[in-house]
């Protein structure tokens, strides 16, 4: 006759009894007896944890909170406007866009973005109505960011205009950044579209208006944060370089509100060093 019961701390005992009444007791370990007896032992599971360095996102299929082993993760990187992806780190390495890695123990990934030198996208240089719409983007980029630098491709020193409404848009930027971004302690935004109408053109011209569409700017990281919506038109008169690419001469909207703040009396040099008052007071009021 025999039996099989289990004890305290997973160890299985096997009772053999024979019929001189000798009992013999074999003790098998569970982690190693659970297979051999047709037991199912559950695979085990481990974390992956993911960082970010610079500003950019990364796709993880599948998403599970914690991974059995064996299982294969993988990884797809988008870098933000301004960044590049430089390489992956931690856990797994290359410079590719997608990666992978399978589960084995508890796993850290880590993606590297780096600041990139802004350029104007290739699809939007000849295209009056994409460009208008990429500079719309870089605009909301450049504060969030804190990078008034992102729009600077998008407008041309030669032209004495166009040099000067450089000037006023980074100027309101570096406002915007300073009573919202720096002042509230961290914004990102959203647009579900950012619209663009033809208003005027002509052979060397085009007169749109961009319109951000359900703009939302969410300032701020506590519990309840602010939003700001702007649904203000940007008027842009674009004229197009010799060489066929487009860039912005006028930006109705960053001259109209920098004169209506401050009344035109404040010359462009001074900007820097009132907005960089203004931060201080804001720190300090905080």
């Amino acid at each position: 006759m025999h039996y099989m019961s289990k004890e305290a701390g997973g160890v299985y005992i096997i009772h053999v009894a024979f019929s001189n009444k000798i009992a013999v007791t074999l003790l098998m370990l569970a982690a190693v007896t659970l297979g051999l007896l047709g037991c199912n032992n559950p695979a085990p599971k481990f974390t992956v944890k993911l960082e970010v360095e610079g500003r950019g996102t990364v796709t993880v299929d599948p998403i599970e909170t914690e991974y059995i082993k064996g299982t294969k993760v993988n990884f797809t990187v988008q870098p933000t406007l301004g960044y590049r992806f430089e390489r992956w780190d931690g856990s797994v390495a290359g410079n590719s866009t997608t990666t992978s890695a399978v589960v084995s123990e508890p796993l850290t990934i880590r993606a590297i973005f780096a600041k990139t030198t802004p350029v104007v996208p290739d699809e939007a240089l000849h295209n009056p109505m994409l460009f208008a719409k990429s500079y719309l983007m870089a605009q909301m980029e450049a504060i969030v960011q804190e990078r008034s630098e992102l729009i600077e491709p998008y407008f041309n020193a030669d032209c004495p205009v166009s040099a000067y409404t450089h000037a006023y848009e980074t100027l309101r930027i570096k406002y915007l950044i300073v009573h919202f971004t720096s002042g509230a302690g961290g914004m990102s935004w959203y647009s579900p579209d950012i619209e663009v109408s033809l208003l005027h053109e002509d052979s060397e011209a085009v007169q749109v208006r961009g319109l951000y569409s359900g703009l939302v700017l969410l300032i701020g990281t506590n519990e309840k944060p602010d939003y700001y919506n702007d649904h203000e038109p940007h008027d842009l008169t674009l004229r197009k370089s010799p060489d066929g690419s487009w860039y912005i001469e006028r930006d109705d909207y960053a001259m109209d509100i920098l004169i209506r703040t401050f009344g035109g009396r404040v010359k462009l040099e001074e900007f820097d060093i009132i907005f960089a008052e203004q931060k201080e007071q804001w720190k300090k009021g905080k």
